[in-house]
């Protein structure tokens, strides 16, 4: 679907090998692992990437703003 391998997909951590079928999607497993190895540079710099925004998960902010 898109999804980063790395990111979003987390596939570092599985215990089972899928580097092939990532490069069976066509995904180039190495330019993705190369990619996130550069982003979590930029993490470690401070730069932090956001995947989402946390007000968005509940409706609580809803509620909060409301009664402020």
């Amino acid at each position: 679907c898109g999804a980063d391998p790395f990111k979003i997909v987390q596939l570092q951590w599985h215990a089972s090998p899928c580097e092939d079928l990532v490069e069976k999607m066509g995904i180039s497993w190495d330019k993705a692992k190369a990619d996130f190895q550069e982003y979590l540079k930029q993490v470690e710099q401070g730069n932090v990437e956001y995947l989402y925004n946390p007000e968005l998960a509940t409706n609580q902010n809803i509620n909060m703003k409301a009664g402020a």
